[in-house]
């Protein structure tokens, strides 16, 4: 295990739902079932998918590539990071807050419009009248005798 990934498993060990395993052959933290942070050959790289949310992270970041893929919500912090560890806390605690926070879903309710007499009107004409069985209409007749 590297120093710096025994330094982030540190960092992260008072957050709940915190795991270690590894993703892509790399050592990982993972948050619940979802890896969040990746040691890629002695970088560090972060998964955020709003990353408008970290002001301070966004222009420093880069695009994780493995592979010559691009991963997509995968950035790379700075090496400089690495070595400046007072850096590294606040960046990382910051991804698992984001990470953690509940997702507010924002729902928009459709009123139902009234329905008006003439479009009840309408329905009620479109209705097709019930046709009587065999057993009304012979109890009918008996009644009509």
């Amino acid at each position: 295990m590297s120093e710096l990934y025994q330094f982030i498993t540190k960092i992260t060990s008072h957050f709940d739902g915190i795991s270690c395993r590894k993703v892509y052959g790399k050592d990982a933290i993972y948050y619940k079932e979802l890896p969040i942070i990746v040691i890629t050959d002695e970088r560090v790289a972060i998964k955020v998918t709003a990353l408008n949310d970290l002001p301070m992270l966004r222009p420093i970041v880069t695009q994780w590539v493995l592979d010559e893929n691009p991963m997509d919500d995968w950035y790379l912090l700075p090496a400089s990071f690495n070595k400046k560890k007072n850096k590294l806390i606040p960046a990382i605690e910051q991804v698992i807050e984001l990470i953690q926070r509940p997702k507010i879903k924002n729902r928009i309710r459709k009123k139902k419009k009234k329905k008006t007499q003439t479009q009840k009107k309408i329905k009620e004409a479109k209705l097709p009248q019930k046709k009587k069985g065999i057993i009304h209409t012979l109890f009918s007749f008996i009644k009509n005798r």
